[in-house]
């Protein structure tokens, strides 16, 4: 019965090729077949000590929370499984900086390093990756395996050679962008306290109802100054990028040869652009803040609407305050509310490792297998469940996490152009300062970026997501 679910689950796995899987199954290594079992059944590692590098400090200590409880057995059965010692350690604050100068000395920070987006694609060039084409082969890993992020992995997937692994993690949501709102303003505005999430199930949920709750929310002095906003972005381009997607658009997208191409001009585009200039520069119902202090006025309740990461309960709970949640709205031509998935977020092995990569992939591969004794939905659920007092929004988070159907990514994520010259991100946020009018964006943005994504994809193609 467990080979025939094994073979099942394969089966099943390679169906969802280009698709982010949601629950995963019972059978713990959800990317093995009968190869890979037989290659792990002699993978012996002679006591050597495997250090992964993240950019913050995994806890060694147990009851912080039952996830990483359940990550600190897996981490003592490998160890004896395997006979190996894997450690974890917080790489230096210079991070990206440390990587490219240890690789390059022939002395990396670690065996496995956690990489982010910002920096993958400048890794992969300069040569710091090995390649995993040889290692998926001989090991018989399958990487469109439920448990690994098959969004992630095509991004770098360049000139047909695979450079990362990217997994699902339980306790973490690659969903980028929800709804928080303040269920007090709400009721004082006059509106039942489910006012949001039945505008969501009529399919009024949108730009126009945004608008109006948010003009309604916000409150001046006599002096004319805001003292409490009706809207507010914590990252202004992912905003823009999920509105963008919930309008029907995209800012990015790859060719058929591989190619990245930018579509500021697009006008699905061009209407999600003007919407964010509105709220924030026309109607003037949008706090422009930086990041903390936009957490800070939400979390205060100083803000009624925050468009905001998906784990934002945790600091809403912690606050006190009486929030809901809910999916982004929808532009005025989308159809639907998607949520945006984050890329980037994935393990490279550095290429002075290149002939353990093998080892080190089934190694990885069994740390986030998943668990015999509890689906990827039960972990996420232990670790936040207790952050809502009420199912609806709870169910929100929970599907913008586990339910693909639901969920959607932009291409200009992946390439990473917030951190360019011109930054995306400060783009957009003189765009909702009224700094710059969406025409401008169009006009001086678009050839710039793509004159950026030439020269930095010049030679390489992205062979994992060419249409």
């Amino acid at each position: 019965m467990k080979v025939m679910s094994k073979i099942l689950a394969l089966c099943l796995a390679l169906i969802m090729v280009l698709t982010v899987a949601g629950c995963g199954g019972n059978s713990a290594g959800g990317g093995s077949d009968k190869k890979t079992d037989a290659s792990k059944k002699d993978l012996d590692f002679g006591g050597e000590t495997v250090t992964i590098i993240y950019e913050y400090q995994p806890s060694d200590e147990y009851g912080i929370d039952a996830s990483r409880d359940r990550e600190l057995d897996r981490i003592k059965e490998l160890n004896e499984k395997y006979n190996v010692k894997i450690e974890m350690k917080k790489g230096p604050s210079n991070y990206n900086e440390a990587i490219v100068s240890s690789i390059s000395s022939g002395v990396p920070v670690g065996n496995l390093i956690r990489i982010n987006g910002n920096k993958n694609y400048d890794f992969i060039k300069a040569g710091l990756c090995a390649n995993l084409n040889d290692a998926m082969k001989k090991t018989g890993i399958d990487m469109t395996a439920p448990q690994y992020d098959q969004r992630t992995n095509k991004y770098y997937n360049v000139n047909g050679n695979q450079y990362v692994m990217a997994y699902f993690i339980p306790q973490e949501t690659l969903a980028s962008d929800l709804w928080y709102y303040n269920k007090d303003i709400l009721t004082e505005m006059g509106y039942g306290a489910n006012h949001i999430n039945e505008l969501y199930e009529s399919g009024k949920w949108n730009w126009n109802s945004v608008t109006e709750l948010a003009k309604k929310a916000t409150k001046t002095d006599a002096n004319g100054t805001i003292t409490r906003y009706g809207l507010g972005f914590r990252y202004q381009y992912i905003s823009v990028v999920s509105m963008v997607l919930n309008n029907g658009g995209k800012i990015g997208s790859v060719d058929e040869k591989g190619a990245p191409k930018a579509n500021l001009h697009d006008a699905k585009v061009r209407e999600a652009l003007q919407q964010a200039y509105d709220w924030g520069a026309v109607d003037k119902v949008m706090a422009t803040t930086a990041t903390n202090e936009s957490d800070n006025l939400f979390t205060k309740g100083e803000m009624f609407l925050y468009s905001t990461k998906a784990s934002f309960a945790k600091n809403c709970y912690n606050s006190g305050i009486n929030f809901g949640v809910i999916y982004p709205p929808v532009g005025h031509s989308g159809t639907k509310s998607v949520v945006p998935i984050s890329t980037g977020s994935c393990f490279m092995v550095p290429v002075t490792f290149q002939d353990k990569a093998d080892k080190y992939l089934m190694l990885m591969d069994e740390l986030y297998g998943e668990y015999e004794d509890a689906s990827r939905e039960d972990i996420f659920k232990a670790d936040f469940i207790h952050l809502f007092n009420e199912e609806t929004s709870w169910n929100v988070l929970k599907n913008a996490t586990l339910n693909t159907e639901i969920q959607d990514n932009d291409d200009f994520i992946a390439f990473n152009l917030e951190w360019t010259d011109p930054a995306f991100g400060t783009v957009c946020q003189n765009l909702v300062k009224g700094s710059i009018t969406p025409g401008t964006v169009v006009e001086k943005y678009n050839d710039q970026y793509q004159a950026v994504l030439d020269d930095l994809f010049k030679g390489y193609a992205l062979t994992g997501v060419k249409k």
